[in-house]
Formats: C-alpha cells, structure tokens, sequence
C-alpha cells in the first residue's frame, strides 16, 4: 500500500509528461512547483531536481497559510471577495517567494480559484521585481488529472522495483 500528497504525485507526474513532450529535458534534473488554488486550500506539490519535496513532516507545499499581507495569509485573501489587484498582489507574492527560495524552473497553477485572466498581471507584477533572466517558466493548467494518474503509478511501480536486486 502506498499513500502519497495528491500535488506531489501531480508534479511528478508533470515532470515526466513534460520530459516526453520535450526530449531535452530530463526529469530527475527538473525543479517544479504545482500549485493548486483548490476549494478553501492553496497548496503544492514540488519537485527539486527530479526529488519530491515534503518536508519533515510532509508539510511543504502548503502556501496557502503563508502570510503575505500583515498576518493575513494566501487563503485568508483569495477566499474573500478580494479585488483583482489584491488578487495579483497575492499571488506575485507567492510566485517571488517561491522563486527565491525554491527557484524551480517551472511554475504550474491550477485549481477552480485560479483566476486564469490575470495570469499576465501577475507574471508582469512578479518581474517588476526580479531580476531580468531568474523567472521561471508560468503554465496554467485547467485539468491535472493526466498529470496525477502519470505520477501516481510511476511512483507506485518505482516502490515496487525499489528493493529487488538484480
């Protein structure tokens, strides 16, 4: 029996749907982070170097409890009825605090309150305060379940052949 975070088999299962549509890219050298802006929760599944991050206790990923406004958290401003600004604000926040802390190369959103008509603000708000050649790629996604099933049965047949010796 195997139980895994639903993000952290969606990022990896990302990593590995996006290697086989880029042959370039190999996934045990991708730095991802699938953020999921579900009902009532932000979090996300990340990967680091093809690793799957969880923290000591499986917590990392679980942004939206981090405090970006005062004290008032990622959940606490997209579950209210915030302006588009404050919406972009938020979110610009997250993205550079994932950027400068994680640094992945790719960023993935996804979720029912992902507002997907200010993706090009927030990108652009989020460069106004990086530094020119540091962002990371920004994908939106509508449906992750491809992503999910790739990852969660990749991960299951990798627990299956982890102890067998040839």
């Amino acid at each position: 029996v195997m139980l895994e975070n639903d993000l952290n088999s969606t990022v990896f299962g990302f990593g590995i749907n996006f290697s086989e549509k880029n042959k370039d890219k190999n996934p045990e050298n991708l730095s991802s982070v699938y953020i999921e802006f579900a009902e009532g929760c932000t979090g996300a599944g990340i990967i680091s170097n093809g690793k799957i991050i969880r923290g000591k206790y499986n917590f990392a990923g679980e942004f939206g409890f981090l405090p970006v406004d005062g004290m008032r958290t990622v959940d606490d401003i997209i579950n209210e009825e915030c302006s588009n600004e404050e919406y972009t604000e938020a979110l610009a926040k997250l993205i550079l605090i994932i950027n400068y802390t994680i640094n992945p190369g790719i960023i993935i959103m996804s979720g029912k309150r992902f507002r997907e008509e200010l993706l090009d603000s927030v990108i652009k708000k989020c460069k106004e305060h990086m530094p020119e050649g540091n962002f990371p790629e920004i994908i939106f996604k509508k449906d992750s379940t491809d992503d999910y099933f790739r990852g969660i049965s990749s991960l299951g047949v990798q627990l299956m052949h982890k102890n067998i010796g040839l």
